[in-house]
């Protein structure tokens, strides 16, 4: 897809909040009933802009 391919993005404790804007920022959603963000972004662009915050990176095929 040309804005990047469905992800899910997890922490094993509640990011700060500036991980949680940069996410926003990139388009992705926040899904309560699974506590994870989830949409569609490029993968290598999300690992750079989390780096640092311990995040899950996952590709949904």
């Amino acid at each position: 897809a040309q804005n990047g391919e469905a992800l899910i993005v997890s922490f094993d404790a509640e990011p700060p909040r500036e991980a949680k804007d940069k996410l926003r920022d990139l388009g992705l959603r926040w899904n309560s009933f699974r506590r994870e963000w989830q949409g569609y972004a490029k993968k290598s662009l999300l690992e750079k802009e989390l780096q640092g915050f311990e995040a899950t990176i996952e590709s949904v095929e």
